[in-house]
């Protein structure tokens, strides 16, 4: 694999990568952006670890101080790079794979921004911004929507009219680089206990954003977010699935704009909506639930039950029994109480069997294998490396000019 380096912004935040020979060089991490907490991390070497707070920092700007620290300490890199691989949330029906960035690429990008808002607008401010950094080398385009092409119509389609049909009004699903490269490092896995040509995997990434995939022979077949990010399982700020009319009720009685209405349920609602706004860490629910909180003890219980609906949901997408399943993602690897309590929930319909220790130590010492052996279907942790995936895209993109 050769030298790229990998833009993942975010809704809030920015991460960027250099990477060679599947090899992590140098990260950087910009957090809070447009808010006086914002800071800039840099991890450039083992002795090269540094932090700046600078307040109301933009995607543009984050960029070109994370670049400035790139041309003074990895100058020689930086000789080495053949490409700038970007994750685009939403790819639309346009882009089933990943495809390097022209002005009409952009366009496209640009004209799917209303599809993901917190995200497609701050993709494009990181693409031309490392166009001006690096003028010569290409940017190649990752598409979060393209792993879910593979649905099949009764899952992608939605019963509209056809004018809404022909207007591209369909599920899409996201988070498939993520999703991807964990099913196939699950599948690994499961080879070590059992072999088998393909896997039926149901890969639940809960982090701010969440969602649920189901996966069979490496294809997704069944997920849970939709035409947008905003659809599915409850999440940090977003409402998840909720009745439509909704929108129209609130603008009716609420004195809302549809508009405003669709901002709340992208930024506040899901966990912060439950909290009042106060807290949407899944890390400190949880520590307000053992205090005795009863908003944080309905929040984590929402979250939990509607995890568990959009599992056993998913499961009817197969052809054949599940195999595993998958947690990642934050508070998918992290949280051994969410794994439990939505195993507990799942019982009556889908027995999934952990043990205790291995779930509290997040399977760190059976390579993320939380079952027991010879227990089938098996529970996993898997680590995402979104980062990894799309550099192995940018070289697969590069390999086909």
């Amino acid at each position: 694999m050769q030298c790229f380096i990998v833009v993942n912004a975010g809704s809030s935040s920015l991460k960027l990568a250099i990477l060679e020979e599947e090899k992590q060089l140098a990260g950087f991490s910009a957090e809070h952006l447009n808010s006086k907490e914002s800071k800039i991390t840099a991890f450039v070497s083992p002795s090269y670890k540094d932090t700046k707070y600078i307040a109301n920092l933009n995607y543009e700007e984050s960029l070109r101080q994370i670049f400035e620290i790139i041309k003074a300490e990895k100058k020689e890199v930086l000789r080495r790079i053949t490409a700038v691989g970007h994750r685009i949330v939403h790819g639309g029906e346009h882009f089933t794979q990943a495809v390097v960035v022209d002005k009409a690429v952009m366009e496209k990008i640009d004209a799917l921004s209303h599809l993901a808002p917190l995200h497609n607008p701050n993709s494009l401010t990181a693409i031309k911004q490392c166009r001006r950094e690096l003028p010569n080398i290409p940017n190649i385009a990752v598409f979060d929507t393209s792993f879910h092409h593979s649905l099949p119509a009764k899952s992608s389609t939605y019963p509209l009219p056809k004018a809404y049909r022909d207007a591209g009004i369909r599920k899409y699903g996201f988070h498939g680089t993520s999703v991807e490269f964990v099913a196939d490092k699950a599948a690994k896995i499961l080879r070590t206990r059992k072999e088998s040509q393909s896997y039926n995997i149901i890969v639940c990434h809960l982090g701010s954003g969440a969602s649920v995939t189901a996966v069979s022979g490496q294809k997704s077949v069944e997920t849970s977010m939709g035409f947008s990010p905003l659809a599915g399982l409850m999440m940090s700020t977003r409402s998840g699935s909720v009745d439509p009319a909704i929108v129209s009720y609130a603008v009716e009685n609420l004195g809302k704009s549809a508009d405003e209405v669709l901002l709340d349920l992208n930024k506040n609602s899901g966990l912060k909506g439950m909290m009042q706004g106060a807290e949407r860490s899944m890390v400190r629910l949880l520590e307000k639930k053992r205090e005795g909180d009863q908003d944080a003890m309905l929040a984590v219980e929402m979250f939990v039950y509607r995890l568990a609906q959009y599992i056993a949901a998913s499961a009817v997408a197969f052809q054949g029994c599940l195999d595993a399943l998958v947690f990642t993602a934050g508070i998918g690897r992290n949280s051994a109480h969410i794994r439990r309590r939505c195993l507990e929930q799942l019982k009556p319909l889908i027995s999934i069997e952990i043990t205790n220790d291995l779930n509290a130590e997040n399977g760190k010492t059976t390579n993320g294998v939380l079952s027991p052996l010879d227990v089938w279907p098996v529970c996993l942790v898997v680590e995402s490396n979104e980062e990894l995936a799309i550099a192995k895209k940018c070289d697969h993109v590069l390999s086909d000019l």
